[in-house]
């Protein structure tokens, strides 16, 4: 099992031995994954769906998230994963078969990190960083929204 530390960078993190995920647009829900090769690939969020797209344009991963909860399906080239967030906490798991594969915590205080319990493609470990960003914001903003009629 490797513990990876995500070190905090100006608009998103460096996860060191993979790469980084970076915010790619001021006020959308969407991120840059480039890893230690220098490639670069778009996450973007469109309203359930999540996309992952090469340099090209071409697609590479998907991920689509259920109705009623922040889990869904990560679609990774042939390959079929559930991404499960956490209910009461800032826990994302990237899971094949009911087992963990990678696990991102993403803290306000104290370390953010990332658990490979098996070894997966880089690529993909940093599209799970990326995504879990990207739960977590939306999550903020229903909280927010949610809130702001309360008085």
């Amino acid at each position: 099992m490797e513990r990876v530390e995500l070190r905090k960078i100006s608009g998103g993190y460096d996860v060191p031995g993979f790469g980084t995920v970076t915010r790619a647009a001021l006020l959308r829900p969407s991120k840059t994954v480039r890893d230690l090769r220098g490639r670069a690939f778009d996450v973007r969020a469109r309203s359930r769906v999540t996309s992952v797209t090469d340099a090209t344009g071409a697609q590479v991963g998907a991920f689509h998230r259920s109705f009623w909860t922040r889990h869904g399906t990560l679609r990774w080239g042939q390959e079929q994963y559930e991404f499960r967030a956490g209910i009461w906490s800032s826990t994302y798991s990237l899971t094949r078969a009911g087992r963990a594969l990678v696990t991102v915590r993403l803290r306000v205080f104290g370390v953010s990190e990332m658990t490979i319990a098996e070894p997966v493609d880089p690529l993909l470990a940093l599209v799970v960083v990326a995504q879990a960003l990207i739960t977590k914001s939306y999550a903020g903003a229903s909280a927010a929204a949610g809130s702001g009629g309360a008085s």
